[in-house]
């Protein structure tokens, strides 16, 4: 009998974070902010903010927490913490920047985006 397959490794460094049940991503305090600050700012942020917005800047909108809710969990329900973010903007950046060990670079340009809109 053949024997099963080698599972793949990913080459991707993994995140420091708790996806479990228990996580505030699944709360619904969480979720009533979510959706309340997407109302607030229903164009990327980002976008705007570099002056390229475009049709994907308004769906797939997120909300990103400048500082990491799994590191400050004290500022996840923070407003000032926080920034509407399309996918590419989301995942495509401030998440590749986390991924590459630059945490720094990510949270110090997602603070220069939030003074952008005070």
């Amino acid at each position: 009998m053949p024997r099963n397959p080698p599972i793949a490794k990913s080459s991707r460094t993994p995140r420091a974070k708790v996806n479990n049940k228990h996580d505030i991503i699944y709360s619904t305090q969480w979720k009533k902010i979510s959706k309340a600050y997407r109302e607030y700012y229903p164009v990327c942020q980002r976008c705007e903010y570099i002056g390229t917005i475009s049709h994907r800047s308004t769906i797939h909108l997120s909300v990103h927490h400048i500082r990491g809710r799994i590191k400050y969990p004290l500022l996840a329900f923070d407003y000032d913490n926080l920034l509407t973010l399309c996918a590419g903007c989301h995942n495509g950046y401030f998440t590749k920047l986390e991924d590459a060990g630059k945490e720094d670079q990510a949270i110090k340009e997602g603070e220069e985006i939030k003074q952008f809109f005070k």
